[in-house]
């Protein structure tokens, strides 16, 4: 049986390293501030960095608000490194995007520049509590 390579390779240890610190993050770090160390890294996330912003959740607000500030700080550096690693290992042939060039690059640019906008708004403009959910499944991601 003759299997074809995938078309997208990601890499799965630059994933890895990407979501390692958050499980240490969520392991180390208690729900609310307890040692001084604790209310001085509070402190450095409410002056220095973001603060409450992105998705977090009221039941655990200390390293929920730990990890959403580690996300919105490292995840603009690691989303072109990964684009960048993927593309690399890209198997598609370009000869089907020869058609219609003009209209797919338009509409590339402002699908882009939308989803660009977008989570900017959804992880540095606004906060969402995840802790209060009250939809078919509670507070599932809280």
């Amino acid at each position: 049986m003759n299997k074809n390579p995938p078309e997208l390779t990601v890499p799965p240890l630059l994933i890895s390293l990407f979501c390692a610190p958050i499980f240490f993050i969520n392991l180390l770090l208690p729900a609310l501030p307890q040692s001084s160390l604790d209310f001085a890294i509070n402190d450095f996330l409410d002056n220095q960095l973001f603060g409450l912003s992105g998705f977090w959740s009221s039941l655990f607000p200390f390293s929920s608000k730990a990890t959403a500030n580690y996300v919105a700080t490292v995840g603009p550096i690691f989303a072109p490194i990964l684009f960048y690693k993927t593309y690399k290992t890209m198997k598609i042939d370009p000869a089907q995007y020869k058609n219609r060039i003009l209209t797919r690059f338009i509409t590339g640019i402002f699908f882009t520049a939308f989803m660009i906008m977008f989570f900017i708004l959804a992880f540095y403009l606004t906060e969402t509590d995840l802790g209060k959910g009250t939809g078919k499944y509670g507070n599932l991601f809280g």
